[in-house]
């Protein structure tokens, strides 16, 4: 199992805003460069994107949640 982690805290959002569906479902195929989510820090939002390709196995977070630098956000199998 790969984790991704919080690059920097903040509050972490599984979608782009309220409206949209999540970035990724459990069983989605990742690719490299595809963004998992956003972490927002004084209403900057910074983009969360796959470091490896794999299967996402879902969100560690809830959506909205406090994330701490080094924190484990999300997690998928690695191909």
């Amino acid at each position: 199992m790969t984790e991704m982690l919080s690059p920097t805290p903040g509050l972490f959002w599984h979608r782009p805003d309220p409206d949209s569906e999540v970035f990724c479902k459990p069983g989605d195929t990742v690719e490299i460069g595809q963004q998992l989510g956003v972490v927002e820090v004084m209403k900057m939002f910074a983009p969360i994107e796959a470091e490896v390709a794999g299967v996402f196995t879902g969100y560690a977070v809830d959506s909205g949640a406090q994330v701490d630098a080094g924190q484990v956000i999300a997690t998928f199998e690695a191909s």
